[in-house]
């Protein structure tokens, strides 16, 4: 099988295919660090996605005809949700996002018939579809979390072939969360991954690997070292106190809240109080003369004192 893996420098991806016996070339505008420049094409990806014939960066020309697979790994600095205000700021122009938008979708219309693009969370979701599927590492026996989002297209859906989340969550934060992208992580933390990848998608023939079961994952925890049961014990331990005190916090902040409103009304009670005592007397229980409100407005053979005077003064005259 001929695969192309595009946008990879490490060439973890291909040398991980090459152990199995398939045609796998890396390709990357940069020099590649996995040590085989025999399989890799330097230059431009979407020229390579063509097929035909390709020259690695030994000088020489392989005749690879139509790809069978394509696994892209394209830039993210511009697509990835994390760096999203950087646009809604006014720091980066929206053109960045738009032509990384534009290389991605290069390679999901490819001509390729089994395709996967690897990227973590991003505007692609809303600007070309859902993925397929969102994996992490610990799912694959390393004990770190980084979503990883997959775009699939005629491959099945990968399945967790070692799940240690357990064991991850005993690990101090600042290991928990150790990876920062794909191209960084590769040499390191991707291997399982990969193995995972390509015995599942190639020699299974596209056929799912059956999920381990609730008995299995119990025999697997009975058969762990007491160490890592006494640090999830403890683990465990640490998140109820944390639990309680949230608990705790969040109802003394209610009673706070209740106490101060109840202050606040009570205070507002007595100034309303104490201004009505401040009213004079004559003020408050005199009846209104004069106007449209007064009770002699309005009926006939009395007039209101201004009308009665202004009458007075014309006969006068």
């Amino acid at each position: 099988m001929k695969v192309l893996i595009a946008c990879e420098k490490s060439q973890e991806v291909c040398k991980a295919f090459r152990a199995r016996g398939h045609e796998a070339y890396s390709c990357d505008i940069q020099e590649p660090s996995g040590g085989h420049p025999e399989w890799h094409i330097l230059g431009d990806a979407l020229k390579a996605l063509e097929g035909g014939q390709v020259v690695t960066m030994d000088g020489v020309t392989h005749d690879v005809g139509k790809w069978d697979l394509l696994i892209a790994h394209p830039p993210c600095t511009h697509l990835a949700v994390s760096g999203a205000r950087w646009f809604t700021e006014g720091r980066k122009p929206l053109s960045l996002r738009f032509e990384a938008a534009a290389f991605f979708m290069k390679f999901a219309e490819a001509d390729i018939p089994r395709i996967a693009i690897e990227n973590p969370v991003c505007v692609m979701s809303t600007l070309y579809r859902k993925p397929d599927q969102i994996i992490n590492p610990w799912q694959f026996g390393h004990p770190e979390q980084k979503k990883t989002c997959l775009w699939l297209k005629n491959l099945a859906i990968l399945q967790e072939t070692d799940n240690v989340y357990d064991y991850m969550m005993t690990l101090p934060q600042n290991c928990e969360k150790r990876i920062i992208g794909w191209e960084e992580a590769t040499q390191k933390n991707a291997v399982k991954l990969i193995l995972a990848l390509q015995k599942q998608w190639l020699n299974s023939g596209g056929k799912q690997m059956k999920p381990k079961t609730k008995s299995e994952l119990m025999t697997e925890w009975a058969n762990q070292p007491d160490q890592l049961k006494k640090e999830r014990e403890v683990k465990a331990v640490r998140k109820a106190m944390d639990d309680a005190r949230a608990v705790m916090r969040d109802g003394l902040n209610r009673y706070v809240k209740q106490r101060l409103k109840l202050t606040h009304l009570l205070s507002w009670k007595a100034g309303k109080a104490w201004s009505r005592s401040r009213m004079p007397t004559a003020m408050a229980r005199s009846p209104p003369t004069g106007g449209t409100n007064s009770p002699t407005f309005g009926k006939p053979g009395k007039l209101p004192e201004t009308a009665a005077r202004a009458r007075t003064s014309t006969t006068t005259l």
